[in-house]
This record gives structure tokens, sequence and C-alpha cells, in this order.
């Protein structure tokens, strides 16, 4: 990086440009870079290791990585999980080059953004209050950077992961809902999202551990799901191990 800042440098000198000059600070260059390659065939490590190295841009470190791309979630809840936490998701105050509304869907009255959809508006608000209640936990995250900062810390025992897990579920299906109104002019309520978010749980849940007893949790609370219909899920989940079953639910 010190060469092309030296490269940046070198532009403003009053002969930059002319055929002696540039000829000139390119044979500095080819030299300094002779000299890097050699210090790479020569340490310790793979060559193409110490080149990446060099040449990627050096960002600065997240401390929400670990929430983001835990290991027992699904690729497409890290990776939903990963824009909003990034700002990138399409929310109607970044259409702003397009006419249209940008009150939010949910609520009709503020505007939309990441900030107000995660967790401001009524209707996320009511998901994630239902389901951090489910859960027994007391903590609270009005926000998901501060959802995110709590549930960062790199504890491996089962409760932190799922509950790092149970993140990446509850923003995917808040954007799910979002988009399932834009898209399709249909919607649901609360409880019922709550209670595909505990179908969901479950089955990540079940597939990682089959000692039920290590997650606090009153799994027969299913909040008016029949009793009938979780043992069925239960059983069935059971007998395959995988999460082929509810495909309706993914």
């Amino acid at each position: 990086m010190m060469i092309f800042g030296l490269l940046n440098l070198i532009s403003t000198l009053p002969h930059y440009g002319s055929p002696s000059f540039m000829s000139g600070i390119f044979f500095l260059f080819v030299v300094a870079v002779q000299g890097k390659v050699s210090s790479w065939s020569t340490s310790a490590g793979p060559f193409l290791a110490h080149a990446y190295q060099f040449f990627r841009p050096v960002g600065a470190t997240i401390s929400w990585h670990r929430v983001v791309w835990e290991q027992w979630s699904l690729p497409k809840y890290s990776f939903i999980l990963w824009l909003a936490a990034l700002g990138k998701l399409r929310t109607r105050d970044r259409l702003r080059f397009i006419p249209i509304d940008p009150t939010c869907v949910f609520c009709r009255q503020e505007e939309e953004s990441h900030s107000h959809l995660f967790f401001i508006c009524g209707w996320p608000c009511q998901l994630w209050s239902r389901i951090t209640a489910w859960l027994r936990i007391n903590r609270v995250m009005n926000s998901l950077s501060s959802a995110l900062c709590w549930l960062h810390p790199k504890t491996r025992n089962i409760a932190a992961r799922m509950r790092r897990v149970l993140l990446g579920i509850v923003v995917y299906l808040i954007w799910e809902e979002h988009n399932r109104r834009i898209f399709y002019g249909k919607s649901r309520d609360v409880t019922t999202v709550f209670r595909r978010f505990q179908v969901l749980f479950y089955i990540i849940f079940h597939f990682h551990e089959r000692d039920h007893s290590l997650l606090h949790v009153d799994w027969w609370n299913m909040d008016g799901i029949p009793l009938l219909a979780v043992w069925v899920l239960f059983l069935w989940v059971g007998v395959s191990g995988s999460f082929s079953f509810p495909c309706c639910f993914f």
C-alpha cells in the first residue's frame, strides 16, 4: 500500500507525464515490486497468501461477524442479517431515486429505514418482544445494533449459539413479511409469523442438539399451535434428522 501512496504523491510533481519522467518512475516501481516479490518467496508461508494480503484493501475490524456468520444458522438467514447489519437492504429510504411512497409498509406513518424496521416500528417490535419473552431474554434490545453488540461474545454454549441463530431468523422473517406485503399484497399477523419462528427455531436446535432441556424454553407453550401438529413435526424431524420436511416454512 505504501507504493501506491508514493505513486499518488509523485503524480502531483511538475514534470509528471513527460516520457522520461514516466520511464524513470516505471523503473523504480518495477524495482520496488521485484524486491517485495523476492521477500514473499523467501519468507515463511504461501506466496499467494502474501500477495493477497499485500494487494487486498484492509478495512476496519467488525465485532458482529460471529453473530452474522453463526455456523448453526442457515446461509440465507446469515445473508439477510449481513445486509441488514451493513444497512444495505433495499428499504424505501434507499430508493429515493424512484418515485415511490417512502412510508413504512407496516405502520404507514414513518419513513421506512433500517433503524425503523429493526425494531422501532410497531409490527416488528411486537414480533421481537414476543420472541425474546418466549426465550426468556430479559435484556432490552430495541435496535439491531444493540442486539448485535450483546450477542457477539465468543461463547459457544447451546444457549449463546441459539440466541445468535434467533437474530438471523427474526431479521429474515421481518424482511420476508416486508416483501410479501409489497410484492404480493398479502399480510400476516404477528402471531402467525411468531408461530413460524418457533418451528424454524426448533428445527435448527433439534438438528444440532437432541437434549432439549439444555435450552430453557417451554417447548410445549407453542402459543396456539395444535399439540397434535407439534407432535407430528417433532416426530418427523426426529426420524429424518433434516430440514426437508417443512419446505413451506423456508
